[in-house]
């Protein structure tokens, strides 16, 4: 048997969470990526310190200490937003589809939403000065402000096409782009526009100006159109790559960056005669995102740049744009799997292997083999676990998920589902009618043969050591005595069954194509009941014969208390495909997906309205500065009473490599000093604790 060891690359999510205080959060929440999971499709900073990024599903998040600490500003809206602008130091604009827009007055605190009266998709907003603004979208919609966000008239001139980005170079003067290679005019604030095709046929995505003359347009397929002389003439130009360039940003007359798909991050030193690559990058997974999607870049301050991206994505730059930092946490891989032993001990598995023993406020990378495809999990008891997946791969754990053995590996046999009744007996089904059988807890197991032609088997329910339940694409097998033999009992032959779990040896659900079977006396019979509140569930966890959840392929989640009758959709504030999900009690659940999605309740599903003051008892730890960090530093943090506190510097694994303070301080703010001139170049975190709580920020050593 082969040996899984710990990892000596296994790094640490114990300190993913940024900053959140010690109580119950309502409805579902972000546990990975943090802060959030959802695209961010824009970002727009007040100051050098506050700033806001908008995106899928109504995700507002600001940040008021330079993106060390970003929160999510939840104002019921669940309308993508897809551009904000900044008019003043306190007020912002965000866009988005139905013709929303919201507004603040106190730099992100809150917001408010404005009357538009068009129910077109707006895809960006600029302002000319604090009362002058413009949101473009599609069909040609133009909308005006001329008193700071408060009201909004139509304009004409956008020929009825598709804009997707505006911007003003002073307080008259003004462009937008848009599809079919459209770009448009104004000279007087927005008021008029006056069209002109640079290049039928193409997309354009983005406009940027440094200054009053130079400006660029980017957009699909590299697609790159320059001027210098304010927009009287645009010459085509080349940024030497192929991918949809989704947004750009001039910072002079010579440099520029733009992103786009593909994790395309490009910058220009020239004008934009050329353009070469920018994404040396430090990411908190350790890792690129494979796949990656950067859709917004904004000036974060006088050197400061912020891109945000799909996943939750959000990067900082210090100098311009040579270097880049991951401010989000977590990873990006597609979970396939995830269970729980109480509400504590968790296994999340796919492409990689996630640990949690504290309800998932914090998770540990067990397996970092990229040739390893987990399909399924199970957790037996506190400590033994068992994963199957690809090539017919089980691997067990004896102590949580901490070190792994392998049991089995058996090639072109792909195991897609195992299950256990007790601590001993469980079974492994898969590819071509492929079940197994362990009566050792995981250790050894046996080969069944099976019944009838073959077919690939993806789920398995043991309810005790001799009944168990098999479903297959269309089929659901039931053995009474322990698989030696099996009995065809599937509720219907017309439409693919998507997913099954059983209670018990006598209560089982099985979901397919916009129908769901209840069966109360061990699949003899099957009631149609209502469908869940979704056209596929993906998967379907129940705690007893009467409470269950189902999740769905665009982050949709509904539940049912009366045994699948009837079923109540909840907010799952994701469209995040959601591929598993583990119901532990009637409040408590953890569901996961697509691009690291990993979202839990501890309230039943319920969402309440929170109050939107910070609690007294928060610490607040600040960004270190310098940062990047190449000896000396400064560590800010303040603290509304006197109290014991600790302030340690931890790395990558976990490893507590130095302790700053230790000791009783007094409220208000404070600093300390640290000379990082002993660590290897990477990430670190700063962690603050007290008695409520733990704080903490990212902090990037770079060698001298």
């Amino acid at each position: 048997m082969t040996r899984y060891a710990a990892p000596s690359c296994l790094f640490l999510f114990a300190f993913l969470l940024i900053s959140r205080p010690c109580q119950a959060q309502s409805g579902w929440f972000w546990q990975n990526p943090l802060p959030t999971g959802n695209d961010l499709l824009d970002v727009a900073f007040f100051s050098a310190e506050t700033g806001i990024a908008v995106g899928g599903r109504g995700t507002i998040l600001r940040t008021t200490d330079a993106g060390a600490q970003w929160l999510s500003q939840w104002v019921g809206n669940s309308r993508d937003l897809r551009g904000v602008a900044c008019a003043t130091p306190l007020i912002a604009v965000a866009v988005g589809i139905d013709g929303i827009i919201l507004r603040t007055t106190d730099a992100g605190a809150r917001w408010s939403e404005q009357n538009t009266n068009t129910a077109y998709a707006l895809n960006a907003v600029a302002f000319a000065d604090a009362a002058t603004g413009v949101a473009v979208g599609t069909s040609g919609t133009i909308l005006r402000t001329t008193d700071g966000g408060l009201t909004w008239t139509p304009r004409q001139g956008g020929a009825n096409s598709f804009l997707h980005d505006v911007v003003f170079i002073d307080g008259a003067t003004g462009f937008a782009v848009g599809r079919d290679g459209i770009v448009l005019h104004t000279t007087d604030g927005g008021d008029t526009w006056t069209a002109q095709t640079l290049a039928s046929g193409k997309h354009f995505r983005s406009v940027s100006f440094a200054g009053s003359t130079h400006g660029c347009i980017v957009g699909e397929m590299g697609v790159l159109y320059r001027t210098s002389d304010g927009g009287q003439q645009w010459s085509a130009g080349s940024t030497g790559s192929t991918q949809w360039l989704h947004e750009i940003l001039l910072t002079s007359a010579d440099a520029g960056i733009t992103v786009g798909m593909n994790g395309t991050l490009i910058a220009t030193t020239d004008g934009g005669a050329n353009w070469a690559r920018s994404d040396v990058i430090q990411w908190s997974s350790g890792t690129h995102s494979m796949g990656l999607q950067y859709n917004g870049i904004c000036h974060a301050g006088s050197n400061d740049l912020c891109i945000v991206g799909n996943a939750g994505t959000i990067l900082r730059s210090s100098n311009g744009g040579v270097n880049w930092i991951e401010q989000s946490m977590g990873v990006h891989n597609h979970f396939t799997g995830i269970d729980f032993h109480g509400r504590d001990t968790g296994l999340g598995r796919g492409d990689i292997i996630l640990r949690t023993t504290d309800a998932g406020d914090h998770w540990v990378r067990q397996q970092t083999d990229t040739s390893f495809h987990a399909n399924a999990v199970t957790l037996l008891n506190s400590s033994i676990a068992v994963v199957v997946g690809d090539d017919g791969l089980i691997i067990r754990s004896t102590d949580a998920g901490v070190t792994w053995t392998e049991h089995r590996r058996e090639a072109d046999i792909d195991l897609h589902g195992v299950s256990f009744c007790d601590d001993v007996h469980g079974m492994a089904v898969g590819r071509s009618s492929t079940v197994l059988r362990s009566s050792d807890g995981g250790v050894h197991w046996t080969r069944l043969s099976m019944p009838g032609p073959a077919e690939d088997y993806f789920s398995v329910s043991c309810a005790s050591p001799l009944t168990a339940f098999i479903h297959g694409g269309s089929t659901v097998l039931r053995t009474t005595d322990g698989g030696a033999n099996w009995t065809d009992i599937s509720p219907t032959k017309l439409a693919p069954l998507y997913c099954m779990t059983f209670v018990d040896s006598l209560h089982g659900f099985i979901a397919g194509y916009t129908v769901l079977y209840r069966s109360t006396d061990g699949g003899n019979s099957w009631e149609s009941v209502s469908p869940v509140a979704f056209i596929a569930p993906d998967a379907l966890s129940f705690t007893d014969n009467l409470n269950g959840l189902a999740v769905g392929s665009v982050g949709e989640i509904s539940r049912t208390t009366d045994g699948g009758r009837t079923w109540k959709k909840e907010d799952s504030r994701t469209t995040s495909g959601l591929t598993c999900v583990c119901m532990i009690d009637t409040e408590t659940a953890s569901t996961a997906g697509w691009f690291g999605t990993i979202l839990r309740t501890t309230t039943g599903g319920v969402t309440w309205v929170e109050d939107a003051k910070p609690s007294p008892t928060l610490l607040h730890l600040g960004q270190n500065y310098p940062n990047p960090v190449t000896t000396v530093t400064t560590i800010p943090f303040s603290l509304t009473s006197p109290e014991h506190v600790r302030l340690s510097i931890y790395d990558m694994l976990g490893r507590e490599v130095a302790v700053l303070i230790d000791e009783r301080r007094e409220a208000g703010s404070h600093s300390v000093r640290f000379d990082a001139a002993g660590l290897r170049a990477g990430v670190y975190f700063s962690v603050l604790r007290n008695n409520r709580g733990t704080v903490t920020t990212k902090m990037a050593v770079v060698p001298r």
